[in-house]
């Protein structure tokens, strides 16, 4: 092999990634890197990477070689989580990285508008619902009934069963799910502050 030449990809990675639903992979992937970087950056590094380019250079960096594909019965998804966890620790090590830092745009909108401090808590809970919505990405089903309950088109447990398709427990199901992102939220903003 020539030493510009990039080693073969390994077989069993491959074969894994064959098996593999690869649509809820990257989803997945994708979703975690962004809870990542929001629960670090508040948003993304000032370096300006995105969730899209550290999934992209997760599987790059898989099917190059550089990182290796575990020996022993390992989960596709637990391979690929290991590599976006670290890839994204390396961007909080660089120095661009350290500090956030408020785009220009921001700042500016900032300082022109005078009515910022009233839309202060609308725009809060707007970035709650984006996150909320970005972390249950993955979950068609958790993200249709979100979105119900944001625009409250229905009364009750039965209702909200109805239109999704789904038991009056599973409905239940859900809000105790909710229930408990909403106290880990709380609790991980407590403990930044």
């Amino acid at each position: 092999m020539r030493d510009h030449e990039q080693p073969p990809a390994d077989p069993r990675l491959l074969a894994a990634l064959a098996k593999a639903d690869l649509d809820e992979l990257v989803t997945r992937l994708l979703g975690l890197a962004r809870k990542k970087m929001c629960r670090l950056w508040k948003g993304l590094p000032p370096s300006g990477e995105t969730p899209e380019d550290v999934v992209q250079k997760a599987f790059h960096q898989a099917l190059s070689g550089v990182r290796k594909f575990p020996e022993g019965n390992i989960d596709l998804y637990v391979f690929f989580v290991m590599v976006v966890r670290s890839l994204i620790s390396h961007l909080a090590e660089k120095e661009e990285n350290r500090c956030p830092h408020t785009p220009i745009e921001e700042s500016a909108d900032l300082l022109i508008d005078g009515k910022y401090s009233q839309r202060e808590p609308q725009l809060a809970a707007a970035e709650d619902v984006a996150r909320v919505l970005r972390d249950y990405a993955a979950d068609k089903l958790m993200t249709n009934y979100i979105l119900l309950l944001i625009e409250e088109q229905c009364r009750n447990a039965a209702e909200y069963a109805h239109a999704l398709g789904v038991t009056i427990a599973a409905i239940y199901n859900m809000n105790r799910r909710l229930a408990r992102y909403r106290d880990r939220q709380r609790r991980e903003n407590e403990t930044d502050r």
